[in-house]
C-alpha cells in the first residue's frame, strides 16, 4: 500500500518487553499503517508493514512487537517470554498520537 496525501510524520519509540494485541483485523491493519508511517519494518524482511498480513494466523490473538524491526505472534507467547500485552489505545497513547492523526493515517492508505 502506498502512502497518499499525508503531511504527518510519527517518530516510534520502542518499547522493551511490550507488544500490542490486535483483536480486531481492523486494529491490526490500522497499526501497521502506524508502523509504516513511523518506518518500522518487519523483522525478517525489507517488506513494508502494510504489505504482509499475519492476522489471519493467530486473529484476536495477535500481538505485535513494539520495536523498529517487529515481530509477531499469539498472545500467550509473549506473556511466556515475559511481554507485557497491551491494547491498542494503550500503544497510541504512549506514543502521543491522538484520534486525529490516527484518523489522517487511516485514510492515507
Amino acid at each position: 500500500m502506498t502512502i497518499k496525501n499525508l503531511t504527518t510524520k510519527i517518530n516510534l519509540m520502542p518499547l522493551e518487553k511490550i507488544a500490542v494485541r490486535t483483536p480486531t483485523k481492523e486494529d491490526y491493519d490500522l497499526l501497521m499503517k502506524v508502523y509504516q508511517v513511523g518506518g518500522w519494518r518487519f523483522f525478517e524482511s525489507e517488506n513494508l508493514p502494510t504489505e504482509r498480513d499475519y492476522w489471519n494466523k493467530y486473529k484476536e490473538k495477535t500481538c505485535v512487537e513494539v520495536k523498529s524491526n517487529f515481530g509477531y505472534s499469539n498472545e500467550e507467547s509473549y506473556k511466556k517470554i515475559h511481554k507485557r500485552v497491551i491494547a491498542p489505545k494503550t500503544f497510541y497513547k504512549k506514543q502521543k498520537i491522538g484520534v486525529k492523526i490516527l484518523k489522517e493515517i487511516n485514510k492515507s492508505f
